[in-house]
Formats: structure tokens, sequence, C-alpha cells
């Protein structure tokens, strides 16, 4: 497990970094456009979840389905953020943007069952362990919170979509600069 880590290291840095750079970006102009939060919130999930796959279909040192469903998850939310809100934005922008509220709290409960699942199974030898099990939490808070202030939609939550992808991207990259030193 630790060879698994340590080899897909590049992918745990990448994650940490787009996540950290979506985060800032979303946090800084995404809350005025809904164009932007779906651009980049799109980008991040889709990225998100092509960075997981590989690690979930190594079978070095044991398989990691939780990056497996977190890749498959993260493409297709990715996808239906770009189809469902990014189209109908254009025609109804008020059901877009709880469409896209909807596909980002699903996407973010989902993405933080798999990684406490995940965490909880890895070998206790894995010092990242926390940082993982600290994601999925995070991950299930922003979850909650979009969907409990689901009223103020998705460009007035932009400041805890945009501050839980430093948070996530600052977990991942810790997780990606300990399997560096594994």
């Amino acid at each position: 497990m630790v060879e698994l880590f340590s080899k897909y290291r590049w992918s745990f840095i990448a994650r940490g970094t787009i996540g950290f750079l979506s985060g800032l970006i979303i946090l800084s102009w995404a809350g005025s456009s809904l164009h932007l939060l779906v651009l980049f919130f799109g980008i991040f999930a889709l990225l998100q979840g092509i960075l997981s796959v590989a690690p979930g279909l190594s079978k070095l040192g044991g398989r990691i389905y939780f990056f497996l469903i977190e890749g498959i998850v993260g493409i297709l939310a990715g996808v239906f953020i770009f189809l469902g809100p990014g189209i109908g934005r254009m025609l109804w922008p008020q059901i877009a943007t709880r469409t896209l509220l909807f596909f980002i709290s699903f996407w973010a409960l989902l993405t933080g069952v798999a990684e406490l699942i995940g965490s909880f199974l890895l070998p206790g030898e894995m010092k990242q362990r926390w940082a993982i099990t600290l994601s999925g939490l995070v991950c299930l808070f922003l979850g909650l919170i979009l969907l409990f202030r689901s009223e103020a939609g998705a460009t007035g939550n932009a400041s805890a979509i945009g501050l839980f992808g430093i948070i996530f991207g600052l977990l991942w990259l810790f997780v990606g600069l300990k399997a560096r030193k594994a």
C-alpha cells in the first residue's frame, strides 16, 4: 500500500494543486458569476475524478477502491455540471444555480463518504490516513452546508465552495508530499 501511495504521489500532488488553485479562483471571482462557478468547479470535479482513477485502478499493493469510486463520482459530476447548469444557465438561470448546487452537494457527500470509508480501510502504517479522513469530513461538511443553505444558490455559497477547495487542496498536497518521502 505504501508503494502505491509513493508511485502515485504525483496524482495526489496534482489533486492538491488543482483543488487549491480552484478554491482560490472560486473564492476570488466566482461569487459574482454563475458562468465562472460552473466552469471552475466543473473543471475541478472532472480533474479530481481523472486523477483519482489512476491509483484506484492500480494493482500495486492492493486496490484502493475508494479512489476508483471517488474518480467515477468526480468525472460524472464534472460532466453533469457542464451539461446541466452549464447549458441551463442560458435558458433558466434560477434553475441552473439550484441544479449546480445540487450537483456540488452530492459530489461532496459521495466523495466524503468514499474518503472516510477508504481512510479507515487503509493499513495502520499509512501516516496520511488522518489527512484523508479530514478531507472526507470537510467534503461531508461542505455537502451539508450546501444542502442547508440551498436558498442562497450556488453563487451565494461560492465562498464556502472556494474555502473548501483551498482546504481540500492543502490536505491532498500534504498526502502527496508525505507519500513522496515514503
